[in-house]
């Protein structure tokens, strides 16, 4: 019976205690699976985690999804306003952009 070492453990088992891994040169992994096992379990304990975090995190936009409709429509009436105010903005700039360019360079 083949032995191998497990590199996290350090102890010698034999080789089915180890799962296969067809692009390792012994074609198993490094590491036992018991070994293997718990660095899973901390990998998705930690994941699970950092998911709790980026939800408590979030930006206000995405916490309160209804903010902007309500600050649109108090401010614009409308969304159809809204999209016009944004339209003319962006003429204007490109307006002031292209008068720029003429004087050789950006600004």
């Amino acid at each position: 019976m083949k032995i191998g070492e497990c590199y996290i453990c350090k102890k010698k088992k034999l080789l089915k205690e180890f799962s296969k891994n067809k692009t390792k040169k012994f074609g198993i992994n490094h590491e036992c699976r018991e070994c293997r096992k718990e660095y899973d379990r901390k990998r998705f304990l930690n994941e699970d985690q950092r998911i709790k975090r980026k939800l408590a995190c979030k930006s206000f936009s995405e916490r309160n999804p209804f903010y902007k409709t309500e600050w649109v429509l108090k401010h614009f009436g409308s969304w159809s306003n809204y999209n016009l105010y944004i339209g003319r903005r962006k003429l204007q700039s490109n307006k002031i952009f292209a008068g720029r360019k003429h004087l050789g360079g950006y600004i």
